[in-house]
């Protein structure tokens, strides 16, 4: 089946006949032809862009402005996460340091006597590590005169003499810090206890939790700004409001001012196709709603006679007058950027002589820039075409087949002779079809 496809984005065929007038039905088809006509396209996708960031605009200030009770009890649920967080004073590395003082704490009892211990050990006592090494240190010193490489060899001693001494300082310091009260063990119990209770509900180590907190700052700030930004936006609405009313008047002066010229050159068209009594118009309406496509409401007119009332292009009656008329209308518009096919059906229906001469040298025309199929039983439009098929049908057992055989010069004569003729091809009707050949096809 052949596919259809109108309108600017896509077009690949489009169908009429003498039974198929739904393009003209259409007053979505009128308002692509006319700005086809216009040459409007590249305005009518300016404003398509704008309307579509207009309303994108639309639906963020809806949703900002929208439930403002949730986003105030949201706000105050994130202001209670981060404050719970934030009590604590987190940083990375605290909940090692926080479990060692606890631990510390626990016991600073033991440690306590064994930091005494360490010091009577080393310094405090007579018979202390540090004066058996002091002596030592000091009869290597009285035998060096016996042996003036001894010293030497106690110099090492020295050393160890300093770091002993060292050692003692840090661990009599260390056992007065461990002097704490029982109301700091308590307050470093309840930290950590706090910080357990933190990981069960913002993650499991502290740079889980400050990821989380620093999450949570984030939402507040933007719910904070929601009203500054509901005002940003708002302004910008106000704005582009302006640009998307101010384009769809200069797309609808446009169409107003072409659609006189356009109905003008369509009327032209159809008087020279016999149809003197019919008059074209185009109405076009300023709608108060706005699409896509602008706010101007087109609709392709007819009427019969001066008094006559302007009817609606798509309660014509006659189907072979619609195809003249959508003929006319692809004459007058012209050459399409992105080519088409046009199938027309019938296009010829109710016409002879000189009018059917006219309506095959228009379909000539319309085809030097687009592709024209047409179906026809009348010689003079046949003979205009580049390329003649012959459509038959077969009768097969019980069913019918259709054939579509391409005519080379010679039956193509033949063929248009039986068109004048009927069934039997006489020499005039040969002659009369080579002399309408020679004559259209030079």
């Amino acid at each position: 089946p052949l596919i259809e496809v109108t309108g600017q984005a896509a077009p690949l065929i489009e169908m009429t006949g003498q039974h198929d007038n739904r393009h003209l039905q259409s007053r979505a088809y009128h308002l692509d032809v006319l700005d086809d006509y216009t040459n409007s396209w590249p305005l009518r996708q300016k404003f398509s862009d704008a309307y579509k960031q207009l309303n994108d605009l639309e639906d963020k200030i809806e949703s900002i402005s929208q439930d403002t009770r949730e986003r105030a009890q949201r706000l105050d649920f994130l202001t209670y996460q981060r404050d719970e967080i934030a009590a604590l004073g987190l940083k990375p590395g605290d909940e090692d340091e926080l479990e060692n003082t606890v631990k510390r704490l626990r016991n600073s009892s033991q440690l306590e006597v064994f930091a005494a211990a360490a010091e009577d050990a080393l310094y405090g006592d007579d018979d202390s590590a540090l004066v058996r090494l002091h002596q030592v240190i000091q009869q290597a010193a009285d035998f060096q005169r016996v042996d003036p490489g001894l010293a030497a060899k106690a110099e090492p001693l020295a050393q160890a003499k300093a770091l002993i001494e060292d050692f003692v300082y840090e661990i009599r310091d260390y056992g007065r810090q461990l002097e704490a009260s029982p109301d700091e063990l308590q307050d470093y119990e309840e930290k950590l206890s706090q910080l357990r209770k933190l990981q069960k509900k913002y993650g499991e180590s502290v740079a889980d939790i400050l990821k989380m907190l620093s999450s949570i700052e984030d939402e507040i700030n933007q719910l904070e700004l929601s009203d500054e930004s509901l005002e940003q936006l708002k302004k910008q609405h106000k704005g582009l409001s302006k640009e998307v009313a101010r384009l769809a008047e200069e797309l609808h002066a446009r169409r107003k001012n072409g659609s006189d010229l356009l109905a003008k050159s369509i009327n032209d068209e159809l008087k020279d196709l016999n149809m003197k009594g019919l008059t074209f118009l185009i109405e076009v309406r300023s709608d108060e709603h706005m699409t896509s496509t602008g706010q101007s409401l087109v609709e392709f007119m007819t009427k019969t006679s001066k008094q006559d009332t302007p009817r609606p292009l798509a309660k014509f009656a006659s189907g072979g007058e619609l195809s003249r008329i959508l003929l006319s209308i692809k004459r007058v518009v012209g050459l399409s950027t992105q080519p088409r096919t046009y199938l027309f059906d019938e296009v010829d229906a109710g016409v002879s002589g000189l009018t059917a001469e006219k309506v095959g040298r228009k379909l000539k025309s319309i085809a030097q820039g687009q592709q024209v199929i047409c179906v026809t039983h009348l010689p003079q439009v046949a003979a205009f075409a580049d390329a003649h098929y012959l459509i038959q049908k077969n009768t097969q057992g019980q069913g019918v087949n259709m054939e579509v055989s391409e005519l080379t010069k010679g039956k193509r004569v033949n063929e248009i002779a039986r068109l004048i003729s009927g069934e039997k091809i006489t020499k005039t009707s040969l002659d009369h079809a080579k002399a309408l050949l020679q004559e259209v096809q030079p």
